[in-house]
């Protein structure tokens, strides 16, 4: 039989134990998009996982930094669509977030927003209008100027708006 396979079984008590990690999870709170808010948004033992999948036994060699920051991103980015994918969408992280709008403010194309969307890769073209809303009722300017929350003083910032 096919559960009879020890190795089996324990693959699968590990899937059932980062699901139930994930079901449990909130998901990501605010509207910040870095790297250290995806971080917060995903499950440590799911993290681990896909790190141990990804880097195997490279993972406890630490002499490449570049390798080590390239597969971080990665394993940030897949783990956020397992947050995602769980959650049917209702759990937002911060790269659906991030590139749904980046996505929609740059090419303005419903088609192209929805066609990655489908894919399990951003916010939806109806919530995205959302977003914005969120960032204006949460806004930190001044006579209406809104700054989103993980702005940086240190960079150059340029934006259009409209009336």
């Amino acid at each position: 039989m096919l559960y009879e396979d020890d190795d089996l079984i324990s693959l699968i008590n590990v899937a059932l134990k980062i699901k139930r990690d994930l079901l449990d999870t909130p998901g990501h709170q605010g509207l910040d998009v870095n790297e250290e808010t995806a971080k917060t948004a995903v499950p440590d033992r799911l993290y681990m996982f896909l790190n141990v999948v990804l880097r195997g036994s490279k993972l406890l060699d630490s002499t490449s930094e570049y390798v080590h920051e390239n597969q971080q991103t990665r394993v940030l980015s897949i783990t956020q669509d397992f947050v995602y994918a769980v959650s049917n969408g209702t759990k937002w992280t911060p790269k659906h977030i991030g590139l749904g709008s980046i996505l929609q403010q740059v090419t303005r194309s419903r088609q192209l927003v929805e066609l990655f969307h489908r894919a399990g890769d951003i916010l939806s073209y109806r919530q995205i209008p959302k977003l914005d809303t969120l960032l204006a009722q949460n806004e930190r300017g001044v006579k209406g100027a809104v700054i989103p929350p993980n702005s940086n003083c240190e960079f150059f910032i340029h934006f259009t708006a409209s009336c």
